[in-house]
């Protein structure tokens, strides 16, 4: 079978889709990647698929005034927005073009949430089409959105109902411009009509710690985190000493949302000085080629970059921002967390790992300091339970196979076949509530 991908964002937009093409690809189908890639640093290909790489490096202010509003608001619509239009809208025409010839050259393809174009695309063609989203970002009754309290089912829909209404009149014009060239109509609900329209979505997360609500329809299905932990990578012989030389540091790195801070200075010059008051081990990692030089002290490492499943089996916990890659990577690893949030999907993974005892409570970017990020430190140190708890479910994490499970799903999907466990295909009707 022929199958078509396309995906947009940052590394942890990019990964778990390359994981997807390499397991369709080994299970004997064609496969074709478009990978517009905003870092323009991704992976060679991991399978036997093609990987069409429309790399590009935005210009420096594009970056900062998209960090800028994302460091000053904890608003999700105003996040998003400035996402699509800092990020998305210059490389639209070119989303677009791409997942036309994918729909033309495939029997199937499978889009990012996100990658509305493709989306868009297969259904003004009528093409067998399925999504994949990577956080909880489908309404539920019983999914509290990140950021809000616990207050129950009647006021978590309301806040999701509020939450389209408020993205949707932001997105949806410029989503109907697109879908107007292709000879569709206007949709009036981002989330229902466009996130959750396909007839099969997959929500590549892990079981361990995440069930599907049970008012989602039988099309939206959790298959697990797609791709498996890689094999341990050598390390530098640097990084290599510093872990033989004392007790397990703490890992802290903000991974791609990094490249989009608009303050890296200080934010590197925060998390030195939160490891200085805190008096533990660390190795920090951020784009120190780009930065001026700062003042470190033989108890904490400076990198750039560190194999992620080399390290993080090494470490006493990590520090990151929440990004669904990150988390299921040092979970994986049987690693404490403490995140620092930048935006609402990577609060709402904050709390989900808090909820399960892996981890603190979760930390605001746009709030943060050195005095409490150094507190968060040493009271995760001081709290055995939470890296028992983190050792348990890493084992568990380790033994489920996500990308093997998405390639049974699509191959069934593709054929018309029933979902397992009972569950049959949904009808293009969205998200109900």
């Amino acid at each position: 079978m022929r199958i078509g991908i396309q995906t947009w964002g940052s590394e942890g937009d990019i990964r778990p889709f390359q994981a997807l093409a390499a397991g369709l690809a080994a299970a004997g189908h064609e496969v074709t990647l478009a990978a517009h890639d905003l870092l323009d640093r991704t992976a060679e290909p991991t399978g036997p698929y093609r990987l069409r790489l429309f790399g590009r490096t935005l210009d420096p202010e594009t970056r900062r005034a998209v960090g800028r509003e994302l460091s000053r608001t904890s608003d999700t619509v105003k996040q998003l927005r400035a996402v699509y239009e800092g990020f998305f809208a210059p490389i639209a025409h070119e989303c677009l073009a791409s997942a036309r010839s994918l729909v033309e050259e495939n029997e199937l393809v499978v889009a990012h949430v996100l990658a509305h174009p493709l989306i868009f695309a297969a259904e003004a063609a009528g093409r067998t089409r399925a999504t994949v989203v990577l956080a909880p970002v489908l309404p539920s009754r019983h999914l509290t959105p990140g950021g809000f309290p616990e207050w129950g089912e009647g006021v978590n829909a309301l806040v999701w109902r509020v939450a389209d209404f408020v993205l949707s009149r932001r997105l949806a014009p410029q989503m109907n411009q697109m879908r107007s060239q292709l000879g569709l109509p206007p949709v009036r609900s981002v989330m229902r009509q466009v996130w959750g329209s396909a007839p099969l979505t997959l929500v590549a997360m892990s079981p361990t710690l995440f069930e599907a609500p049970p008012d989602w329809p039988g099309s939206v299905r959790v298959c697990g985190v797609l791709g498996k932990p890689a094999a341990s990578a050598a390390l530098s012989p640097e990084l290599e000493r510093f872990l033989a030389a004392g007790s397990p540091p703490i890992y802290l790195t903000f991974g791609s949302m990094s490249w989009a801070e608009h303050e890296p200075q200080r934010i590197a010059e925060l998390l030195l000085e939160a490891v200085r008051r805190a008096g533990c081990r660390a190795i920090v990692q951020a784009r120190w080629s780009d930065l001026e030089p700062v003042a470190a002290s033989p108890e904490v490492l400076c990198v750039e970059r560190a194999p992620h499943e080399s390290v993080f089996p090494r470490c006493a916990a990590v520090v990151h921002h929440g990004g669904a890659g990150t988390t299921q990577s040092a979970t994986a690893a049987g690693c404490p967390s403490i995140v620092v949030a930048h935006a609402t999907d990577q609060l709402e993974w904050g709390e989900r790992l808090a909820r399960r005892g892996l981890a603190q409570r979760p930390l605001r970017r746009q709030s943060v300091t050195a005095a409490s990020l150094a507190a968060a430190f040493t009271a995760l140190l001081a709290d055995p339970a939470v890296a028992r708890a983190a050792q348990e479910c890493g084992r568990r994490l380790r033994e489920e196979d996500g990308v093997a499970r998405a390639v049974e799903l699509l191959e069934r999907h593709a054929l018309g076949k029933a979902l397992p466990e009972g569950l049959t295909r949904a009808t293009d009707t969205g998200l109900q509530g």
